[in-house]
Order: structure tokens, then C-alpha cells, then sequence
């Protein structure tokens, strides 16, 4: 949205009107966005790539009972919170999902965007999205910061490649 995010203009909507609900339609797809926009007042939150139905839905639902989270979302919101298994860190455990998980080993092969778009069967902005959550689960803020992280952790290796879809 030009000139404000929208947990900028949720808290505004929020502030002025409270009474009116505010339903998240977003391409962002990782666990602190959700948590910022429900925090801001959000009465649903939904993935741009959500069937007309599920958004009929939770219209519906919103105006019902108050509160609607997608699937994909709800999806999202347990991936963060359950206790991960996976590397630990300083103390610090990361949780990539399986498609994250998919898209850093097709980075670390240095392909591009699009050519990792190809390889998954997604679009390159879901692509982006996931680049995106990777950087913030393990904050780093370039590849090669990235791909540092990577191999110290033990998140890319042969084990952990893609698989072919084709």
C-alpha cells in the first residue's frame, strides 16, 4: 500500500473507527507479520492466493463471530509457535518449513528467482515471500550472510535438497 503499511493504516482504521473489522488480504505470508497485524486490531487475516470462497468466508465469519484466521495462516501461525526440533543456534532454534527449506538449497545452487519459481511450480513473488521469512527466521541480510548461516547450522546440504518435481 503506498504512503502506509497496513498494520500502520489497521491501527489507524482501529483508532478512529473501532468498531470497524479489519480483514488482512496479504501476499505476506511469515508469523511476525501476522502477529503485528492482529496486534494492531485485525480482525482476520487471509493469503492473497486464498480462493474467493475462503474470502467470502471469512467476511462471513467476521461478521458472525468477530475473528477469522485462513488455513494457510493458521498453518503459519503453528509452524512459529510449536517448539521446533530442528538446528539450534546460541540457543536460538529456527524453524523452516518444508517449501523455505526447498527454496534456501535452490539459492545455495545459486539460482535465481525465476529459475527457482520454475523448479518449485510457484510464482516468483511467492519466491520472494519465502526469501523474505528466511531472512527474518535467521536474521541475516544478504545470500552470502545467508548461506554463511546456512552451512554453520547445517540447513543446506544433500540431505535437505529439494526434490525434483519433474
Amino acid at each position: 500500500m503506498p504512503g502506509m503499511s497496513g498494520v500502520e493504516m489497521t491501527r489507524e482504521i482501529k483508532s478512529r473507527f473501532p468498531q470497524v473489522q479489519v480483514l488482512a488480504l496479504t501476499m505476506h505470508e511469515d508469523f511476525a507479520m501476522i502477529q503485528k497485524m492482529i496486534s494492531a486490531g485485525a480482525s482476520g487475516y487471509i493469503l492473497k492466493r486464498t480462493h474467493l470462497e475462503e474470502v467470502l468466508d471469512a467476511i462471513r465469519e467476521i461478521e458472525e463471530k468477530g475473528k477469522y484466521l485462513g488455513g494457510d495462516v493458521q498453518e503459519i501461525l503453528l509452524e512459529g509457535i510449536k517448539v521446533p526440533e530442528e538446528k539450534q543456534t546460541g540457543g536460538q532454534s529456527i524453524s523452516l518449513s518444508k517449501r523455505e527449506q526447498e527454496v534456501l538449497n535452490l539459492l545455495a545452487r545459486e539460482l535465481s528467482n525465476e529459475e527457482i519459481a520454475e523448479r518449485l511450480f510457484i510464482s516468483e513473488r511467492t519466491v520472494e515471500s519465502h526469501r523474505r521469512n528466511i531472512f527474518i527466521k535467521t536474521k541475516t541480510k544478504s545470500v552470502i550472510g545467508l548461506i554463511k548461516y546456512a552451512i554453520k547450522n547445517d540447513l543446506i546440504g544433500e540431505e535437505n535438497e529439494p526434490e525434483d518435481k519433474l
